[in-house]
């Protein structure tokens, strides 16, 4: 079992099918829309529950969790700083399935035989955060990619539509109402696409700074480790730690 399957979820096998299922529904629900006379208005919505389906609501979650893992964190270093240096062999015991990232990286670090392991195990748990919110955070860019896409084939369906009534003498409104798709459905996926990348940013942020703490934590960690096996007691009087960073 990888570090990355011991401590973040993996992604699941069947993302790729579903996107395709997706993608069949948005097909078939525009093809009902230009069916019902209701092109315009069944491309953006078709926009609108995209963007809130594949960005929004994903982006909340995902700062839900990584909210809930800080406030672990937070927690999990108090509960560090009041185990004495010489007991810190209990953390080994803790469930790191069920536990917050400080947790899961202690116990990496301290079961960690010598520095220069210490060191890949910092490594390998740095991937696997990488790697766990660039997934996350890697569909909801997919969205905002995707969002002005969907924008410009409503456009496209609109020219369609056009010309379409431009081969119907005096078909003044089915023109009118083909026009009115191309606009508006240009116009709602590039302000999808504005507002899923700037989520985007905002997340990457979050995540990037919470990725800082946690490589702070591994150092800070690591220098207690090294100070648990040194034979001089005193050592341990002379730490003093700043875990708020």
């Amino acid at each position: 079992m990888t570090v990355n399957e011991q401590i973040f979820s993996n992604a699941s096998t069947r993302e790729g099918l579903g996107w395709i299922a997706k993608c069949s529904l948005i097909g078939g629900a525009v093809a009902a829309g230009a069916a019902a006379n209701q092109l315009s208005n069944t491309c953006l919505g078709v926009i609108g529950v995209f963007s809130l389906t594949q960005a929004i609501v994903p982006y909340f979650k995902s700062m839900a969790e990584l909210r809930a893992d800080k406030a672990t964190c937070r927690a999990e270093r108090t509960a560090l700083q009041e185990i004495p240096i010489e007991k810190l062999d209990r953390v080994l015991a803790i469930d790191a399935q069920h536990s917050g990232s400080v947790f899961k990286l202690a116990k990496l670090i301290l079961a960690s035989p010598d520095q220069t392991t210490i060191a890949d195990s910092e490594e390998a748990f740095l991937e696997a955060y990488d790697s766990h919110w660039e997934r996350r955070l890697g569909s909801i860019a997919d969205a905002a990619t995707a969002a002005p896409v969907l924008g410009l084939s409503g456009s496209l369906l609109g020219i369609i539509a056009a010309l379409a009534a431009l081969g119907l003498a005096g078909n003044d409104a089915a023109l009118y109402q083909a026009m009115t798709t191309m606009a508006t459905t240009t116009l709602v996926g590039g302000m999808a696409y504005v507002l899923i990348l700037g989520l985007v940013r905002k997340a990457f942020e979050a995540v990037n700074q919470h990725r800082s703490d946690l490589k702070f934590t591994a150092k800070m960690l690591s220098r207690i480790d090294a100070a648990s096996h040194n034979d001089d007691e005193t050592s341990y009087d002379n730490l003093d730690f700043n875990w708020s960073n």
